[in-house]
Formats: structure tokens, C-alpha cells, sequence
């Protein structure tokens, strides 16, 4: 694929996540920023925004996971740091 068309595949249904996540419709948000990564893997204001939707729904593990992979890619990566869920079982 393309890498011009891949980014803005990418950015459509990151756009779509965003919106999805302002209705509070958080199971939506996880699907359109998991494709998102499909296009852009190692984007981290994706990762950033999952981290967020999956957190939403309780789903601590993943939340936590996809915030680490965020912060790894960017340290300084502020909302990375703050959508880590304060405790992972």
C-alpha cells in the first residue's frame, strides 16, 4: 500500500475514534483506533487515545499496555502518562 494512502487511512478513522470518544461511545473508539494502528502502528496520539477507550470500558490490562507502548515511543509522552490505569491486576 501506499504510504501517502495508508496515512490518511490512518487519519480518517483516527478522526472517527476522536469523535466516537467525545459521544462517549468508547467500544467504537477502540475499533476505529485499532484499525488506525493497522495503517500506523507506532503512532503514539493512537496509542495514546486507545489506551483512553479501553480504559473506559475497564479493560485495565490492554489500557495499560497501549499507554507503555505509547510512553515507550515517546517518554515525554504527557496523556500517555495519565491514562495509565493506577492499578493492573
Amino acid at each position: 500500500m501506499n504510504q501517502n494512502t495508508d496515512f490518511e487511512k490512518a487519519k480518517e478513522t483516527f478522526i472517527l475514534g476522536l469523535n466516537s470518544l467525545e459521544k462517549k461511545d468508547f467500544q467504537n473508539a477502540e475499533n476505529y483506533f485499532r484499525e488506525s494502528l493497522k495503517y500506523l502502528p507506532d503512532r503514539v496520539s493512537t496509542l495514546t487515545n486507545l489506551s483512553s477507550a479501553l480504559r473506559q470500558q475497564n479493560k485495565f490490562t490492554e489500557a495499560h499496555q497501549s499507554a507503555l507502548q505509547s510512553i515507550q515511543l515517546d517518554p515525554q509522552n504527557l496523556e500517555g502518562w495519565m491514562v495509565i490505569p493506577p492499578q493492573v491486576n
